[in-house]
């Protein structure tokens, strides 16, 4: 199970579902400041995003390899999409931002401006609507989408949430999760953001490593990673390797979508060398700078990435 190579003759949906309601106004520690927990999930949403993109790519090349929905739940009104429609293949997500902002970053050579693609911004409404109503909607596009794909790898959902969570929802969660491909069922992970602690929590093993119960209750609704997933985790995100058993849940902390994507030339069931794979890709990216003959930024930049 969870073996099908993700390619563009059997690509993999994808979802990802943002709580926007009223509990999002609540700040939470972020390092030295403080900010909301909207503004937070809007930044790990659209950096998700662009992870996936870039984890669709192969040189300025994008693959659409995965379908991706976004859905937004927690209004007076029922779930909806935050994109411009449902299923949106890779190459429409690069042509679909919403802008595409100029920034300043840190390198061994001083600041260094950089272009950074926005797809949805920080919303919070005044509603109360349950999670479970983005889960019903994702379980009805999923349910479309494995009627004519169902030799494919299950579908991913990924819930960003920072409201409590309650036995209703972890109901709606098992729901969901009842979705299968013919490669195994769907599989639900959790970003999860508290303003308990500003300690990071990234795939832990056990509910006891967390600090409270709506922690614990997103714990038992979340899958556990496959196999093949946790050695692809860097070991700078994960401080060292991750024991059987781990759940995709984080608190507090980005989630490294790439290492879902079994979109590599190699088997799944190899253990991924993240670091060499990222050395690599630097070499590349070098060697595209010589023949270029100019300099450019390390990071590729995502706008050069041309759809076929």
């Amino acid at each position: 199970m969870y073996r099908k190579y993700v390619g563009r003759s059997h690509p993999a949906a994808m979802i990802v579902l943002v709580d926007q309601s009223e509990h999002m106004a609540m700040e939470m520690p972020c390092g030295p400041i403080h900010q909301t927990k909207a503004t937070v999930a809007q930044r790990l949403c659209n950096s998700l995003i662009y992870e996936l993109v870039i984890g669709c790519s192969r040189g300025k090349t994008v693959k659409d390899e995965c379908f991706l929905s976004v859905i937004g739940y927690g209004h007076q009104q029922e779930a909806q999409s935050l994109l411009k429609g449902f299923h949106q293949s890779m190459s429409e997500i690069c042509d679909n931002t919403i802008r595409v902002e100029t920034r300043v970053r840190q390198s061994m050579d001083g600041p260094e401006k950089y272009r950074y693609p926005v797809w949805l911004d920080a919303f919070v409404s005044d509603g109360t609507s349950s999670m479970g109503s983005g889960f019903q909607l994702g379980k009805s596009l999923l349910s479309d989408w494995l009627a004519t794909h169902q030799d494919c790898f299950p579908p991913i959902a990924v819930n960003i949430s920072g409201r409590p969570i309650d036995e209703n929802t972890v109901s709606a969660a098992e729901d969901l999760k009842s979705l299968q491909s013919s490669d195994g069922h769907l599989l639900l992970f959790s970003i999860y953001l508290s303003e308990v602690s500003d300690n990071a929590i990234r795939f832990p093993e056990h509910e006891s490593l967390l600090p409270n119960e709506d922690c614990k209750r997103i714990f038992r609704m979340t899958s556990e990673l496959v196999d093949w997933m946790a050695p692809r985790a860097p070991d700078s995100y994960t401080k060292g390797a991750l024991p059987s058993g781990a759940r995709g849940l984080v608190v507090n902390s980005s989630f490294p979508i790439r290492i879902c994507l079994n979109n590599t030339s190699e088997p799944a069931s190899r253990q991924y060398d993240i670091a060499q794979f990222e050395a690599e890709h630097e070499r590349d990216k070098e060697r595209m700078k010589e023949e270029a003959g100019k300099q450019e930024p390390l990071e590729r930049p995502w706008w050069e990435i041309s759809a076929d």
